[in-house]
């Protein structure tokens, strides 16, 4: 098994297309930025929980957690 540490993403994607791996092939990713996954985390069940208030009859309040969570995230890219 070869191991890679400290390798960024553009030069994982220059690995990918220097080579032709095997449908079967596993790769193992760490993230060591534990911040970063928490909040892709919490986004996704936001996300998850915003879809299921979509057929429920609550459109206008879907509508407002949509603009807020538009509103959350071009703060967080100006930080």
């Amino acid at each position: 098994m070869t191991t890679l540490e400290k390798i960024t993403l553009s030069e994982v994607n220059q690995i990918f297309q220097a080579l032709t791996l095997p449908p079967t092939s596993q790769l193992t990713i760490i993230i060591k930025d534990n911040e970063l996954i928490e909040k892709e985390l919490e986004r996704q069940k936001v996300l998850a929980a915003m879809q299921k208030l979509k057929g429920s009859g609550n459109g206008k309040l879907l509508d407002r957690l949509f603009e807020e969570r538009t509103i959350e995230r071009k703060r967080e890219q100006v930080i």
